[in-house]
């Protein structure tokens, strides 16, 4: 999710979404179970035993295997294993398949024979080679976890799937499984979502918590955690721990409802019990932090200062990840730095633990908008994932693209380019990495061309991400709505704003039918779209656009953070052009100050704020007050933009505007062609801000009596050849 200033320049900051984070973000090792970890499978699961069935023929050997199951469960009879083996075998040699499967069972829990897996599976197997849907799965499970049989995961999904196709909620649920995580088979997330919906109907509670899970990620599903929460209070009702435990985490993260950490700790207590190991560190942040008393918080800090005091490592990192998660920084950052003091104390620890505890580190640092001390901390966490040779490709990948974001969020787009092409080329080498690997760096490279305005470069890659999000059925997820937003940018910059708004409109459209009408996303886009509307003069329509963006967001985040900067200065420099400069100046001061105590005093984007500030004053006559602020707007843009940009433009323009004013025609005269030749190279002849340029400049030649030269400029309605510079200036 980005956020873009009135210009269209695309914010530093990877506002980023569940999804778009993923690929990005490396765990802590196995500090933390993953989220979306399957249904526990530590031992072997219960297995299915056979339910009796009515056959329309007479058959003898249903006679005797239904008084095999009379004596296996006690039914009208004393119970006998021994006696229900000795029927079930009798019906089995004759190849009844229900008396097969139930012997297997009975090797298989050693009851009434001795324990036997090998005959179990044989059992098993003469039975499920009969279509015996209930043997088949069984005989899977054995193939599953080797039980007298070579572990096959293969084999385990043809059983599986035989099963499935006859309706078996249990095999339905395992091939879901197995085609999300390729176990066995190829993955395949639709076709594992369409499997655990199938298990869903006939009351699965498993098959609800894995397809939450998928709704959570947004995984062969569409992002929704409205409707992960609804499967999981279903299977929370049929008492599954790791239910528990994922509705817990959507309580305590805000998921899909209301955040809401004293629900989230009673959760989390019903899955510690339940064997939700993941449950009882969690459990520990939320004592941390108060919830459940004063007295539970001090066992917990005992509890963190005793294992500091054996040098648990793991336990300070796996807290701080988890702060980390909360959007907690500056706590991470407190705990991964006392968790990197002592793995440097301890001479065990291994490299990766190092590197993951950089890279949170690091983390920490840039939420906070700490991008210059977040950077060190980056590079070391990719020189040692280079160094290590046992480091996957897909670590050393993600990496790279962290350490891209860093970059890019401190304007170097030079430094960022180099880093995002490095893992490119490692994403196109394969290695494990595919089109969601490559899919993130092309939006990396996208962004820094596009910040840049090398527009045909930006066009390219954009074209090459719509082509792969199609490759990978992805076209109505946040990642197409993100590129087409970035086109939009560009076709605003050109001044093709038809083009510009019909993209925010469809993007809009898509955001409310997705998210509601009040979220997050819809009041950027809403900004987005008010935008296009200002650029045309539309400013009655730009006005209520950006009003409700900034009362959306309020209300969703409060009034402070980068985003709220943005949205107070667009709609500052929006009453600028309208005249309104007392709302403007007052806007825009209040964003500089956000801006001020979030950002190192050299980055860009307070350039922004600067600029509208320095342009406001101007238009008031304030022109000793202004010139400071558009003095240092305009360096600080030819420092991180370049000479070329149309930032740079925008400020030059404003600066030469004011020397012209002051009648200080040498200063001015060479801004105002500098912009204008900026803006003829970037934009369209129509656009209105090339129409300014040429304004401002043939107003500077009439007041220094070169009257030909102001009228052959203001003649002019497309590429202009400008006047040599000097001549009348004074």
């Amino acid at each position: 999710m980005s956020v873009r200033d009135r210009q269209w320049h695309v914010c530093p900051y990877h506002f980023v979404t569940p999804r778009e984070s993923m690929h990005q973000t490396i765990s802590l090792l196995m500090l933390l179970p993953a989220l979306m970890c399957s249904a526990a499978t530590a031992g072997l699961p219960p297995l299915r035993h056979q339910v009796p069935m009515r056959h329309t023929a007479p058959d003898p050997r249903q006679d005797l295997y239904e008084s095999a199951r009379a004596y296996e469960k006690g039914d009208g009879v004393a119970q006998d294993y021994f006696q229900a083996a000795r029927l079930y075998l009798a019906a089995a040699e004759q190849g009844y398949a229900d008396a097969q499967s139930s012997l297997g069972f009975l090797y298989q829990s050693g009851q009434g024979v001795l324990q036997d897996f090998a005959e179990a599976r044989r059992w098993y197997g003469k039975a499920a080679e009969q279509g015996n849907a209930i043997a088949q799965y069984n005989l899977g499970i054995f193939y599953l976890f080797g039980r007298g049989v070579q572990q096959d995961s293969a084999q385990a999904y043809a059983w599986f799937r035989k099963s499935a196709e006859q309706g078996d909620p249990d095999a339905q649920s395992k091939v879901a499984y197995a085609l999300e995580h390729g176990a066995g088979v190829a993955p395949d997330l639709a076709e594992a979502a369409a499997w655990y919906r199938l298990a869903i109907a006939q009351g699965d509670r498993y098959a609800r918590t894995n397809l939450a899970a998928m709704y959570l990620d947004g995984r062969g599903v569409a992002h929704d955690p409205v409707q992960a929460v609804a499967l999981l209070r279903e299977a929370v009702q049929q008492d599954h721990p790791r239910a528990q435990y994922l509705l817990a985490v959507c309580y305590e993260r805000g998921l899909g409802l209301a955040k809401d950490e004293a629900t989230a700790l009673r959760l989390f207590e019903q899955a510690e019990q339940g064997g939700q190991q993941a449950a009882t560190l969690r459990l520990v942040r939320l004592h941390l932090d108060g919830v459940g008393g004063p007295d539970r918080q001090r066992r917990a800090r005992a509890r963190l200062a005793q294992a500091e005091k054996e040098g648990d490592v793991r336990m300070l990192g796996q807290l701080g990840e988890l702060y980390q998660g909360q959007r907690k920084p500056a706590q991470a950052e407190e705990l991964l730095r006392r968790a990197l003091a002592l793995a440097g104390r301890s001479p065990g620890t291994g490299a990766g633990l190092e590197q993951a505890l950089l890279g949170l580190l690091a983390e920490s640092l840039a939420d906070q908008q700490r991008f210059q001390a977040a950077q060190p901390y980056f590079e070391r966490a990719l020189a040692l994932a280079e160094q290590d040779p046992e480091t996957e490709p897909a670590r050393r990948y993600a990496r790279l693209i962290q350490l891209g974001q860093n970059l890019y969020n401190q304007s170097q787009y030079g430094g960022a380019e180099t880093v995002y092409r490095k893992a490119l080329q490692l994403a196109e080498q394969g290695a494990g990495l595919g089109d969601p690997e490559i899919l993130d760096v092309l939006r990396g490279l996208s962004k820094v061309h596009e910040s840049l305005e090398q527009l045909p470069e930006a066009q390219i890659i954009l074209q090459r991400q719509l082509a792969l999000l199609e490759k990978m059925k992805r076209e109505h997820t946040s990642d197409m709505s993100s590129t087409l937003v970035q086109l939009a940018s560009i076709h605003s910059l050109q001044g093709d704003f038809k083009r510009a708004e019909d993209l925010i409109t469809q993007v809009l459209a898509i955001a409310e039918q997705r998210q509601g009408a009040q979220s997050k996303t819809v009041a950027i886009r809403l900004n987005d779209l008010a935008a296009v509307y200002q650029q045309q003069g539309r400013f009655d329509e730009a006005e209520a656009l950006f009003k409700k963006a900034i009362a959306m967001w309020t209300t969703l985040d409060g009034q402070g953070g980068m985003v709220m900067a943005v949205l107070q200065t667009n709609l500052g420099g929006l009453y600028k052009d309208m005249g309104r400069y007392p709302e403007a100046q007052a806007l825009c001061a209040r964003a500089l100050a956000l801006r001020e105590t979030l950002l190192d005093r050299d980055h860009v984007d307070l350039a922004y704020s600067l600029h509208e500030l320095g342009a406001i004053l101007a238009r008031q006559d304030k022109l000793k007050q202004a010139q400071p602020y558009l003095e240092r707007a305009l360096a600080l843009r030819e420092r991180h933009l370049g000479a070329g940009h149309s930032q740079t433009a925008a400020s030059a323009y404003e600066l030469g505007s004011l020397y012209l004013a002051q009648a200080n025609y040498r200063a001015a005269e060479p801004l105002l062609q500098r912009a204008l030749a900026i803006r003829t190279n970037l934009m369209l002849a129509t656009h209105p801000q090339l129409r300014q340029a040429r304004e401002g400049l043939a107003s500077l030649y009439a007041k220094t009596g070169r009257g030909d030269d102001a009228a052959a400029l203001a003649a002019c309605t497309d590429t202009c050849t400008l006047p040599a510079a000097g001549g009348a200036a004074q």
